[in-house]
């Protein structure tokens, strides 16, 4: 700094006359820009606002640059990065920059090399400045409809070493006010869609389509694009997914595009990968005034919706995906008419796995289930509070529904939650009527068949299940719904369309393009049976594998298990119904006065008792009705015992066993019990529900055979003794009740109990296969004279057995 002019100058006023000198250069540089753009001034009006010592700082930082030794790419790459970086770090930027692979992607598949080049909604300018990086005989154009964002685009440019692009700040359906056509139109458009505004009547004209001012969407920036093409151009852009297959206006807009012609190829990307600034699914849609032959009244579709084939390809292969002329395992060229015929865009009907399916759609074999059902989405809880563990009405979640297919109906004793208050809050989501419901979050739809019953009669759905109810104006039967949904046709879909993520999930819409196959009423009712008989063929099939491999020591087990299931399958919800129908005649009876009539007069002989016989019965009928119930309830008790017993899936987590032990005995003492828990304090990896079921299980039984007849004490103990030497627990489990008349053999053998029992003859089978999946052992104590020991050893760590 030695000019002259500031010699013999305070600090201050140096300060202020090198700024303003500085300031007054910056000005003059505004005219030699080729833009809309007042860069220089806006900047001199930016910096202003800030303290002089500041700026003087910044000045003398500029001193130390020198510039002279980058190009201009390695300019425009690294004020591109600044952008980026900008974007990521501020939400509040409204910088939003398409990722760099789609960029890259999208200008080599429209390849630009001599002409005009157009982006609608230019943003950056990153299409802009790609393109230019290709090739340099092209003339840049871009409107952005944010000034700021605009003064940014033609920035970026300018670094680039592009002074002559013409950037507007300005709606792009400005366009259709002026003349100028482009060869090549690209964009990445707004995840919203846009409004035409005061230019929708130009569109109208253009088009002779019913469109509004309110039309909002990727249609009319499309309609947009084709009107601003010239003869031989060609546009590429990203929308949503969805819009390929939505109807209405948009439905009109794609027919008529087809029916033009001018839709070229559909590019189906994964899901989220425009993240952050979606979510979403997207897909490219190349337009096409001057189509290859091989693609004439044709549309090629390359699904790239897998996210790891999608990276490994990379931008070259896709693009060699793009110009093959053969399809292969990724593209699939379809003709317009079949298309037109089929009504949607949708990707995922486009590729080779679904030919067959898109077939028997277009000759009415099939249909979407949103075709056959009405689907209802659940309710989200209002309040924490209005969910109570104990009454109310059943609020069913994920958890809730079954995870194998012979377990259809839902089931009463699954149900953990209740809707107890604000009930009018949820009136419009209770369900009263037989439907089908399905999980929308994890790898498995979990189809579960929900019938009223006087036990179950409505229930409330969460957000993450979903209710299909079959139409009525359609013959479809619910249970073959049901099958449906196990079946492979719909498994394959599920499998090829759920998003790939750490948990995976289905949202509505997609629920509602699942294709399920629809013949005629009896074929439905052929196929329920079919299905029925393989199943129940392939679980014994499953079995006598199992049983081959196991040898014999286990052969009789498994031969219990698979007369169980059988059982199971059979008979659950034929057990739900007769106690419905026990229900209703009661509930007659007591309505209409029968429940004093007896099935016999007074005076029948029959009554008459013989020596040798038991005295006659002659119960009322109210007292035969309730007999009933409890019978049917106790045989439902032993299939749900029964299922709990053969289908063990655990996951193991530590606890310290005493006091865990003690938290399970508290919620007994109530019972008047005493509870003496005791012993090492140690930790044990066990699977927390299960230990729960199986300390429960063990005190329900004491409660049901042990402690049958009164005593002033009731004592139940459990002694915890870790054996560090060999990693095992000893819990040694104790109560002074009436003792086991049961050998330990007969103790843990299925539907196997003492003559004084009451019980299922369950409990003690369940507790030993909880403790075997765990790993442990268990011993009874036999022939004692007063009280129950019983010793069950475990591991302390399960990592030795996986």
């Amino acid at each position: 700094m030695t000019n002259p002019k500031y010699l013999n100058q305070d600090f201050n006023d140096f300060q202020d006359n090198f700024i303003n000198d500085w300031f007054n250069e910056l000005s003059h540089l505004d005219p030699t820009l080729q833009t809309n753009f007042s860069i220089f001034q806006d900047f001199i009006d930016l910096a202003k606002r800030l303290e002089k010592k500041i700026i003087f700082r910044l000045l003398e930082s500029l001193k130390e640059f020198d510039t002279s030794a980058f190009s201009n790419e390695e300019f425009g790459k690294a004020f591109e990065y600044i952008i980026e970086l900008n974007g990521i770090e501020s939400s509040k930027s409204g910088l939003i920059r398409t990722p760099r692979d789609i960029i890259d992607l999208m200008v080599s598949i429209l390849n630009p090399t001599v002409g005009d080049l157009y982006d609608p909604v230019c943003g950056t300018g990153g299409f802009l400045t790609q393109a230019k990086r290709i090739s340099n005989n092209l003339n840049l154009f871009g409107s952005e409809i944010n000034y700021r964002i605009a003064r940014i685009a033609a920035m970026n440019l300018i670094m680039n070493g592009v002074e002559t692009a013409r950037i507007q700040a300005e709606s792009c359906f400005n366009q259709l006010s002026n003349d100028t056509l482009y060869d090549y139109i690209i964009g990445d458009l707004p995840i919203t869609g846009g409004v035409a505004g005061n230019q929708i009547e130009e569109l109208i004209r253009i088009w002779n389509i019913n469109l509004t001012k309110k039309n909002k969407g990727f249609g009319v920036f499309l309609l947009l694009s084709i009107a601003k093409l010239k003869y031989s151009g060609k546009a590429i852009f990203t929308v949503s997914e969805s819009f390929l297959f939505r109807k209405g206006v948009d439905q009109v807009i794609k027919n008529t595009l087809l029916e033009r012609d001018q839709i070229e190829t559909i590019i189906s990307l994964p899901t989220g990968i425009l993240k952050p600034y979606t979510k979403g699914k997207a897909s490219i849609i190349v337009l096409n005034n001057n189509k290859p032959d091989y693609l004439l009244d044709k549309i090629k579709f390359i699904d790239l919706s897998n996210q790891n084939e999608y990276l490994e390809l990379g931008t070259n292969e896709i693009s060699r995906i793009y110009n093959d002329v053969n399809e292969n395992e990724f593209s699939q060229v379809v003709s317009k008419v079949e298309i037109l015929q089929f009504n949607t865009l949708n990707p995922k009907y486009y590729t080779k796995e679904s030919s067959n399916l898109r077939e028997l759609l277009v000759s009415g074999s099939a249909k979407l289930l949103n075709e056959l059902a009405r689907l209802q989405g659940g309710k989200r809880l209002l309040n924490n509070e209005d969910v109570s563990q104990e009454y109310g009405t059943p609020y069913i979640r994920i958890e809730n529904l079954e995870r194998d297919v012979l377990d259809m109906y839902l089931s009463k004793e699954s149900v953990k939650d209740y809707i107890s208050t604000n009930l009018h809050e949820y009136d419009s989501s209770i369900i009263d009527k037989e439907c089908i419901l399905i999980g929308k979050i994890g790898d498995n739809l979990k189809p579960t068949y929900f019938k009223p019953t006087l036990e179950l009669e409505k229930i409330i759905i969460h957000p993450n299940v979903v209710a299909i109810f079959p139409k009525t104006n359609l013959e479809i039967s619910l249970e073959y719904l049901y099958y449906q949904l196990y079946s492979n046709v719909v498994k394959n879909q599920l499998e090829k369309y759920q998003p790939k993520s750490i948990v995976p999930f289905l949202t509505l819409s997609s629920l509602k393009e699942l294709i399920i196959l629809f013949p005629d009423f009896e074929s439905q009712q052929k196929f329920i049976e079919v299905e029925k008989a393989t199943i129940i063929a392939a679980e014994r099939s499953r079995i006598d594998e199992r049983i081959k491999k196991l040898g014999y020591k286990e052969q009789a087990e498994e031969r219990e298990l698979d007369v169980v299931r059988t059982i199971t399958h059979q008979l659950r919800h034929k057990l739900t119904n007769l106690h419905s129908l026990v229900e209703k005649a009661i509930s007659i009876s007591k309505k209409r006065g029968l429940g004093g009539y007896k099935q016999y007069d007074e005076d029948d002989e029959i009554l008459i008792p013989e020596p040798g016989f038991e005295e006659p019965e002659n119960e009322t009928l109210s007292s035969t009705l309730h007999k009933s119930k409890e019978k049917s309830l106790f045989l439902s008790k032993i299939l749900i015992d029964v299922e709990k017993a053969i289908t063990l899936d655990l996951t193991f987590e530590q606890v310290e066993l005493v006091a865990f032990l003690k938290n399970i005995c508290s919620e007994f003492e109530s019972d008047g019990y005493f509870f003496d828990v005791s012993g090492d304090k140690v930790t044990v990896e066990v699977s927390k529900t299960h230990f729960v079921d199986l300390i429960q299980t063990l005190i329900e039984n004491a409660q049901q055979h042990s402690f049958k007849e009164q005593r002033k004490v009731k004592r139940i103990g459990f002694k915890v003794k870790p054996d560090f030497n060999r990693g095992l627990i000893l819990i040694e489990y104790s109560n002074n009740g009436q003792p086991i008349s049961i050998s330990q053999k007969e103790y843990v053998s299925i539907l196997t109990r003492s003559k004084s029992s009451s019980g299922s003859g369950i409990g003690g089978y369940y507790i030993n296969k909880i403790i075997e999946a765990h790993n442990g052992s268990l011993e009874v104590q036999e022939n004692l004279k007063t009280g129950v020991r019983i010793n069950i050893e475990l591991p302390m760590s399960q990592n030795n057995y996986e």
